[in-house]
């Protein structure tokens, strides 16, 4: 027996250990998806590598040798404590903090109701909310935080992203409002209303740029009413009957099940932002990482918003 040799006879182990589980080297080819004839290829080159046979051919049947007895026990020993080994190193991997950047309007109205789900199914992982309406350093390969839940045009090239929800925008109202306002079925009353702004932060964008590019009304009062520089504070400001509010429905649909507030009339149309879900290329090999990456996108696909808007 060549000692060199049988180092690399690797595959014909394992292909040994399959046909021994079966008994059959049909069944060994199908696990192995190979053909029958390399799979008795195989037991044949490592039978002269080892110097002894490892089965009694017989007409319609295979048994074990003694020595092939010998040599099963071994290797299925030796393959369950690799199994065992790999399981540890995995579980290891999947506890201790991970940290996720995520909007405070997302995250209070999306995302924070499913994390107990989460950490049921994972209760070694440590989870850590970081709020904030920017995308996350990645100065450093690492970042601020594991995971980032981002609304946005695009995402920075270099960052693994996943689009995770689309998001509409739809005018909503308290039901008071709508009455008091005639707006029940009734858009073009919405000239006679307050309107309620999300003041954006980007550089010199007027506080009504929501409202001026939403494709629903023309010759809206645009620079009436109020602005807020939070998402969720136009929701509130809409549910204690300030106006109507132009509602993002991820933000707005528990308050919309609720009947705390309404969509008077059917004029929904996408918002020019998107949801994603972001970490660095290097971040997303991490399990853990990969673990919540896959959850999240998994609870977008069965959430049900007002459109139902999701990717």
């Amino acid at each position: 027996m060549n000692q060199n040799k049988l180092q690399v006879s690797g595959q014909f182990l394992y292909s040994f250990t399959v046909v021994a589980k079966h008994m059959s080297f049909t069944k060994a080819a199908e696990d192995l998806c190979i053909t029958q004839s390399a799979v008795s290829h195989r037991i044949r080159c490592l039978e002269q590598e080892l110097g002894f046979p490892l089965f009694h051919r017989l007409t319609r049947k295979i048994i074990l040798t003694e020595e092939g007895k010998t040599l099963y026990g071994a290797l299925d020993a030796s393959l369950k404590q690799i199994h065992e080994t790999i399981r540890n190193i995995q579980e290891a991997e999947l506890q201790g903090d991970l940290v996720i950047a995520c909007a405070p309007s997302i995250a209070g109205c999306w995302l924070l109701p499913l994390l107990p789900g989460f950490q049921h199914e994972h209760p070694n992982i440590s989870l850590h909310i970081r709020s904030g309406n920017d995308l996350i350093s990645y100065e450093n390969e690492e970042g601020n935080a594991d995971v980032a839940i981002y609304c946005g045009d695009s995402i920075t090239d270099g960052l693994h992203a996943t689009p995770l929800l689309r998001d509409n925008l739809l005018p909503v109202c308290s039901q008071r409002y709508a009455r008091e306002h005639d707006l029940i079925e009734n858009p073009e009353a919405l000239r006679n209303c307050e309107l309620i702004h999300e003041h954006p932060e980007a550089g010199n964008t007027p506080f009504y740029a929501g409202w001026e590019n939403w494709a629903g009304i023309t010759g809206l009062p645009l620079q009436s009413g109020y602005s807020f520089d939070r998402a969720e504070l136009t929701a509130i400001a809409a549910k204690q009957g300030l106006g109507v509010a132009l509602g993002r429905e991820w933000l707005v649909r528990e308050a919309l099940q609720k009947k705390e507030l309404i969509v008077p009339f059917n004029l929904v149309f996408p918002a020019p932002q998107t949801y994603y879900v972001v970490s660095t290329r290097k971040g997303i090999q991490r399990p853990k990482v990969r673990l919540f990456h896959d959850w999240i996108l998994e609870k977008a696909r069965h959430s049900k918003p007002y459109g139902n808007a999701v990717l």
